[in-house]
């Protein structure tokens, strides 16, 4: 026996020894709970992002963003999206563990909900700015300050300031304000909303319209 045979076997037995590996955590978790098993195998093309699903204690699905970095939360919602869209199918009760997922919406209405929970909070200022109340964020999913960090240097970049900027400081919350002259496009965000609306960030016209505002980051 030669080199590059005895090569060639020691390669196709770390295969076969890989994939044996893979099918034993495979089965294990298909025995914990075949439901998230089948979405995994679903879903296998689409696992990028850093989102992981495991059986929490009570049954449900724990869909895991904690460890999504900034560069990968759009990638991470279409994941989360995928995910959700699959246990929700097969009747799974799932929850978002370790971060969020955010669907298109307005920066202000993030801002307003994240007051009643704990972590990272966002100042908007005056309430009376409804570009900026209106902004449009999402969508997106991660750790709330990877969320707001990519944001704030992409989709929303070339619009605002987010203060502080170096984020390993920014503690508990960001302060984000509007730029002079920022490129906007007010644009449709629903077309079934009450026209009785009255909060800053919902900006409702008489047809039940519903509008935000895109920052044009190509600017």
């Amino acid at each position: 026996m030669n080199a590059s045979t005895a090569t060639a076997i020691i390669l196709s037995l770390a295969l076969l020894v890989g994939a044996f590996i893979a099918w034993l955590v495979l089965r294990d978790s298909c025995e914990q709970d075949k439901i998230v098993c089948d979405c995994a195998v679903v879903l296998g093309a689409k696992k990028v992002g850093g989102v992981k699903v495991e059986t929490g204690k009570d049954g449900k699905a724990n869909v895991d963003v904690g460890a999504v970095l900034e560069s990968s939360t759009n990638v991470a919602a279409v994941q989360v999206e995928a995910w959700t869209n699959c246990l929700e199918q097969r009747g799974k009760a799932h929850r978002i563990v370790n971060g969020v997922s955010l669907p298109a919406e307005p920066i202000g209405q993030v801002a307003n909900r994240w007051k009643r929970e704990q972590g990272l909070q966002i100042d908007l200022g005056s309430t009376s700015n409804k570009i900026l109340q209106n902004l449009k964020i999402g969508p997106t999913a991660g750790p709330k300050s990877s969320v707001i960090q990519s944001w704030c240097t992409g989709e929303a970049g070339s619009c605002i300031t987010c203060e502080p900027t170096n984020w390993q400081d920014a503690g508990v919350q960001v302060s984000v304000r509007l730029k002079a002259n920022a490129p906007v496009e007010k644009t449709v965000m629903s077309e079934n909303w009450s026209p009785l609306a009255s909060e800053p960030w919902q900006i409702v016209d008489e047809q039940g319209t519903r509008y935000f505002y895109r920052c044009d980051s190509s600017e």
